[in-house]
């Protein structure tokens, strides 16, 4: 397997489970409103460091949260998964595989 469909496959899958974890925690906001202070844990955590500096960089220039609202939820989460998503591919890819003896 090419170290490029390797880091394809892998970014994939974690854009996945970010993505079902994502959609998770914001069912949760819509659905279960009483409930739901605590949603976002998993999705910050399946993002870190990318989710908490999105975060604070989100705050400082722009004054809004992840919390604020739904759209801020998803967008901020979003963008933080797709560049680890990045970050994952480009790392995965220059990784060289054991030589055959």
């Amino acid at each position: 397997m090419r170290a490029s469909t390797r880091g394809a496959i892998v970014a994939a899958c974690y854009l996945a489970v970010v993505g079902l974890a994502i959609a998770y925690e914001l069912d949760i906001r819509i659905h279960d409103t009483a409930h739901s202070e605590f949603a976002g844990w998993l999705s910050i955590v399946l993002t870190l460091p990318t989710g908490v500096l999105l975060n604070a960089l989100s705050r400082a220039v722009f004054g809004v949260v992840i919390g604020d609202s739904n759209r801020s939820f998803v967008a901020i989460l979003g963008l933080a998964a797709l560049i680890n998503a990045a970050v994952l591919y480009l790392g995965v890819s220059r990784l060289q595989p054991p030589s055959r003896r």
